[in-house]
């Protein structure tokens, strides 16, 4: 009983768009008298349907390859943008060692809660009284932070290899930020010509267009509707009913 019902459906949908591509009645959608009739007009449409579909994936395929050189120039420039964030913003790199209050890390010195960029960094070692030793860091700005390291928690002589090792660290940073300084000009450099780099895109923008201009000139498709147009106008002489395209 399903599979009756749908056949008994499909079988009324396929009546109903015939009557509604051929209009006029039975005769004229079904009859053998107006076969020729149909057929010119079905040949009419499936000439501009053809011609369409086939303009339609000339120029996708244009359009396809002016997107794929815009995307080619985005992935370039987001790239660069993100080798810039990376030099501009390298962030504390590996963890090196950990003495009292004081962290040191690849790129930046930690000082209780506080991160101060190795680059630039002064570092002095200080024995106090009561064997207490401190280590004194000033910022290029002039700012200075310290921290002590009581004599019963540390051995001097560990505080002071670690004060010399925050010193070669901060010489290894000093050396590393103008080799940065370096590669931050050529990152920019990149993307200015990745910026200024839109020939690929001109001249996919250039064959969109010629295929546009090739499609008006040769008139196919004009032509064709102008046939289609003159079917449609005989079969509405025909049935006083015109169909749509």
């Amino acid at each position: 009983m399903g599979w009756t019902l749908v056949v008994l459906v499909c079988c009324a949908a396929a009546v109903g768009w015939q009557l509604h591509r051929y209009p006029g009645g039975w005769a004229y959608a079904f009859g053998a008298m107006y076969a020729p009739d149909r057929k010119e007009l079905s040949s009419a449409r499936l000439t501009v349907r053809t011609i369409r579909r086939e303009h339609g994936q000339e120029q996708s395929a244009a359009e396809g390859q002016l997107r794929e050189a815009e995307r080619r120039q985005n992935r370039q420039i987001t790239g660069a943008d993100r080798r810039l964030k990376q030099l501009r913003d390298p962030g504390p790199g590996q963890l090196r060692e950990t003495m009292g209050t004081m962290t040191l890390f690849q790129r930046k010195l930690r000082v209780s809660k506080a991160e101060v960029p190795l680059d630039g960094l002064r570092v002095r070692f200080e024995l106090g009284r009561r064997n207490t030793c401190y280590i004194h860091v000033t910022l290029p700005d002039g700012h200075e932070r310290s921290a002590s390291f009581p004599g019963d928690q540390f051995e001097e002589e560990d505080v002071r290899g670690f004060s010399r090792r925050i010193t070669n660290a901060v010489a290894d940073e000093n050396r590393a930020c103008v080799e940065r300084e370096q590669q931050i000009a050529e990152a920019e450099a990149d993307r200015s010509r990745a910026v200024a780099d839109t020939a690929a895109q001109e001249a996919a923008r250039e064959r969109l267009e010629q295929v546009k201009e090739r499609h008006r000139k040769e008139g196919r498709l004009s032509a064709a509707r102008a046939e289609l147009d003159q079917a449609l106008d005989r079969w509405q002489d025909l049935t006083g009913h015109r169909p749509q395209r």
